[in-house]
């Protein structure tokens, strides 16, 4: 933290459960879209979108599911630093945007998965090719849930993530027994 607090310019997305947008230390650290419905077939993404059930129904995450494992990764993530309130995250100052595919069991289907990191492309890519207006300067999306079988098309999107600057970074340690699965 002498070397840097992070900057607000980053966005990092959690794919997860849905992070609780009104939780006192994250609240200044939720991004926010600059221009909801960019993205053709999504719409109301204004922190992030719902991919558990229909985006395109306007199912969109409100930032009050109940659940509590998204709210802590992004806790450690981006949780505001030397503010007298809760913990500090590695970054005190970046975007957290919720990529919500895991139900409240913890469980979801790895499509849901697959569909809400091409979000997460096509936000960065709309970033980089309209500015800031436009998109995200996602740089990470963090998965923090476990599966049971390798998934090609899983594989696929985090190879195009990758092409797009955007570095995957999977959980160690997450078992399906005990804490949420992608299901095929």
């Amino acid at each position: 933290w002498d070397t840097t607090t992070g900057s607000s310019d980053v966005v990092v997305a959690v794919l997860d459960q849905g992070i609780d947008i009104t939780h006192e230390d994250l609240q200044a650290n939720i991004w926010t879209n600059p221009s909801p419905g960019a993205i053709t077939g999504i719409s109301d993404d204004l922190h992030g979108v719902n991919f558990s059930v229909n985006p395109a129904n306007g199912n969109v995450f409100s930032g009050t599911d109940g659940e509590t494992h998204a709210t802590h990764v992004a806790g450690i993530i981006g949780a505001r630093g030397n503010n007298g309130v809760g913990v500090a995250g590695v970054n005190w100052n970046v975007k957290l945007m919720s990529l919500k595919f895991l139900h409240e069991d913890g469980f979801g289907d790895t499509m849901d998965a697959a569909e809400a990191c091409t979000y997460a492309k096509q936000m960065r890519d709309l970033w980089q090719t309209q500015g800031p207006a436009k998109g995200a300067n996602v740089r990470v999306v963090n998965a923090s849930f476990g599966g049971l079988d390798f998934s090609e098309t899983l594989r696929t999107v985090i190879n195009d993530l990758n092409a797009s600057g955007i570095l995957f970074v999977a959980a160690a340690g997450s078992d399906y027994r005990r804490s949420g699965a992608a299901e095929n």
